[in-house]
């Protein structure tokens, strides 16, 4: 079959469609996704950021659904699997309809966490658009389904699938599909979105180590249940490829926590040392997993940045968000980070229930004492997956129509005046607290609301006023 596999993004202001590549990360997830499709005889196209911005032509601004319709225009596709963000549906769900406006027989399928928890309302409300969700690990449900559909096989024995049921409206064949055979998986390839990039180089570009978290702060998802470990061949097969075939000098390890397996990290790193590329290198990690060890083989590898949830000053709402970490970790972590030479961008999140003004102050003083080159903030969103969204429906606070309101990008318990605060002052200590810009692809929390310029300056008046900065 031939598949399309997209991933939607936002309006972006860039002055051409190169300077946008070196600042937007391929789709890790679609691409592997592809790898695993062209194995089984598909043949697969990735739209992800890069690629459909590229295709619209960026000027001063670019809508990546300008790309996708150059692409609908010139070539017809069997099928189409969409990504959803749940921030990012209205995207998705304008991308869908430009695909079944090009063809109606195109199957559109949709996956990642946002279906795989919301899928009943999500397949109700949208049937001209969706024909199916895969829910959990699309790595095994995907395949199955075109295969299925290839052969004009019947879908509904396939795991991990939902599907309109006639007069019975939607209905899931199986749980969610939590678990995919990460050993068994092919290396990411990105030769065909080489070829259509401008320079034809990803100069800046993220791999996985591993999978999950073992963490349970109750602000994130927990799809993945427990953290599994991808082989140390697969990782450096894969980086050896982005150097030397892809142009990349800027690798991200984009793991939810770089170190929980330690012994697994350190091997990784030592094999990134031992292949003698000239590569940056960037990893995602937690305070408590910081040591000296680990520093010196990440420093070793090229390691130059870190890139570490910090959420809130407060250890009061870090103790309500389930995420203990005392202060003293949190500073003897930066003290070793800065013994290191390494630069530090530390997650802020902005608007969690009860947060108050005295928890905002507690951040702006650990940022004083902590000086990290960059913040990258954000506004408290429930996500499907998470224990809030399971709380906040028990509680009658939130249902699972709520996501239908397609004008509101970010759910959560504020009301639109306590919105525009959180916004405010996450862009007020991203504007105060950024020295250094070392994560581009970070969107500040105008960008992910659709705000425009003037509403943005509003926001961070507003928090400014409330929070008594001078």
């Amino acid at each position: 079959m031939k598949v399309l596999l997209v991933q939607p993004d936002r309006r972006r202001q860039a002055p051409d469609a190169e300077t946008l590549a070196r600042s937007l990360l391929p789709s890790y997830p679609l691409h592997l996704l592809a790898a695993i499709l062209r194995r089984k005889g598909h043949e697969v196209l990735v739209l992800d950021p890069p690629l459909a911005h590229a295709l619209s032509g960026a000027g001063a601004s670019s809508d990546p659904n300008a790309g996708l319709t150059r692409l609908l225009q010139g070539e017809s596709w069997d099928a189409a699997g969409l990504a959803i963000y749940s921030p990012l549906r209205r995207e998705a769900l304008e991308l869908a309809r430009a695909i079944k406006r090009a063809n109606r027989r195109t199957r559109v399928i949709v996956g990642g966490p946002h279906p795989t928890r919301l899928w009943k309302t999500l397949l109700s409300a949208h049937p001209r658009e969706i024909d199916y969700a895969c829910l959990g690990a699309a790595e095994v449900s995907l395949p199955a389904l075109l295969e299925a559909l290839a052969t004009e096989q019947t879908v509904s024995r396939i795991k991990g699938l939902a599907l309109p049921a006639g007069d019975l409206g939607v209905r899931p064949t199986s749980r969610p599909v939590l678990s995919a055979p990460l050993a068994n998986l092919p290396p990411v390839r990105y030769d065909r979105l080489l070829e259509r990039l401008p320079g034809g180089k990803i100069p800046r570009a993220y791999t996985l180590t591993g999978r999950g978290c073992s963490n349970w702060c109750n602000f994130c998802s927990k799809l993945w249940k427990k953290p599994l470990a991808r082989p140390v061949g697969q990782v450096m097969d894969e980086v050896r490829y982005l150097v030397r075939e892809c142009g990349t000098r800027e690798l991200v390890l984009y793991d939810d926590a770089l170190g929980m397996k330690k012994d697994h990290a350190l091997e990784i790193l030592r094999g990134i040392q031992s292949l003698g590329l000239d590569l940056s290198l960037q990893a995602v990690t937690r305070f408590d997993l910081v040591d000296e060890q680990l520093l010196a083989a990440f420093k070793d590898a090229g390691g130059r940045d870190l890139f570490i949830g910090l959420e809130t000053g407060s250890a009061r709402l870090r103790k309500r968000m389930n995420k203990h970490l005392p202060d003293r970790v949190i500073c003897e972590a930066v003290e070793l980070i800065r013994g290191a030479r390494l630069r530090l961008a530390v997650y802020l999140m902005f608007g969690y229930p009860n947060e108050t003004r005295e928890d905002i102050e507690a951040t702006r003083r650990i940022l004083e004492k902590i000086a990290p080159e960059q913040t990258l903030s954000a506004v408290f969103d429930i996500k499907p997956g998470d224990m809030m969204i399971e709380w906040g429906i028990f509680a009658g606070l939130l249902s699972e129509k709520s996501w239908d309101d397609l004008d509101r990008p970010l759910i959560n318990y504020q009301s639109q005046a306590e919105l525009a605060l959180s916004a405010g002052a996450a862009l007020l200590f991203d504007e105060r607290f950024t020295r250094e810009v070392i994560a581009p692809e970070h969107d500040g929390a105008d960008k992910v609301l659709g705000w425009s310029e003037s509403q943005a300056k509003e926001a961070k008046a507003l928090a400014q006023e409330k929070l008594q900065w001078k």
